[in-house]
């Protein structure tokens, strides 16, 4: 049995979304080759390399990181960067060029304000990205916490986050929540999950009972500790931007690069935004008692 397999895995310093595919994709793979009898010959292809554009701006600051795709031979030579231009064009139509740090990252102080129209362009080797998003009204987040749900047969931990949503517009949030300093889970949603009363209750991560009590060193990435704070950081995202990460995270399991929101030509995206947060403790109580919920600090 041959089957071929295009794959594309971003360079050293890229960004923790791309494990999110090769996570999902290893364990496929895996399910796969257990239900499979016959040999299976991976045949790796070669793509041409292209490059990633990650640029973000909030109320503080402006972030644009730049990277490439690799093939998993490691055998493509690297794109160059080295004369890489980024800008910044603001609402009033004046740009502002971002000052190059190490490791391909471009920031300046640009404090965007809602409502507000903001514009990207990378010019890098003779190519040229651009990109705009609208910088959304900060999200109401209300409380996240962390709780016990059944899930089929199953008892789940699950943690989520609560925002009150504006009924008068069309919303996008994305949650990304972080343990230690390192990524633990993300997701985004909309207004289709709002309740009657204009509020949205989402789950963000999943981890079952089992999975907790066994604490095999595979699963240390999904297990919950008692200690362990949960750091929720909740955005208000345009629309471009919730499409982009939406489809993401829905072809995952398909290991497929979804539709930038930059034109030219590259992988990535831009969004404007706005950032609410809050933490949650692990405590004992919710080990104990499967009817307790661990609320936000």
């Amino acid at each position: 049995m041959k089957t071929k397999i295009h794959w594309l895995r971003r360079a050293k310093g890229s960004s923790s979304f791309v494990s999110v595919l090769f996570f999902t994709f290893h364990f496929s793979l895996f399910t796969y080759l257990s239900s499979c009898s016959k040999e299976l010959d991976v045949d790796y292809q070669d793509v041409e390399p292209k490059y990633v554009v990650e640029g973000t701006i909030n109320e503080d600051s402006c972030l644009v990181i730049l990277s490439q795709t690799s093939n998993l031979s490691g055998s493509t030579a690297q794109l160059p960067m080295d004369d890489a231009v980024v800008t910044v064009t603001l609402p009033d139509g004046s740009t502002q060029q971002l000052k190059r740090l190490a490791g391909n990252r471009f920031s300046a102080p640009i404090h965007a304000e809602a409502g507000k129209t903001y514009g990207l362009k990378v010019e890098v080797a003779g190519k040229t990205f651009t990109s705009q998003s609208t910088m959304q009204k900060p999200p109401y987040l209300y409380r996240c916490y962390v709780n016990w749900q059944n899930v089929a047969t199953v008892k789940m931990l699950v943690s989520r986050f609560v925002v009150r949503d504006d009924s008068t517009m069309e919303n996008f949030y994305y949650c990304h929540i972080y343990r230690a300093n390192k990524s633990y889970a993300w997701d985004v949603a909309n207004d289709r999950w709002a309740s009657a009363t204009h509020a949205i209750n989402y789950p963000v991560a999943f981890v079952s009972e089992d999975v907790i009590n066994d604490d095999k060193p595979e699963d240390a990435d999904k297990v919950l500790h008692v200690g362990d704070t949960l750091h929720f950081h909740v955005r208000s995202i345009d629309k471009a931007a919730f499409d982009y990460f939406y489809a993401l995270h829905q072809n995952g399991s398909k290991a497929i690069n979804p539709k930038s929101n930059i034109q030219g030509g590259c992988y990535g995206y831009f969004s404007a935004y706005s950032e609410r947060r809050m933490a949650v403790v692990i405590p004992q109580e919710l080990m104990d008692d499967k009817e307790f919920k661990a609320n936000n600090l």
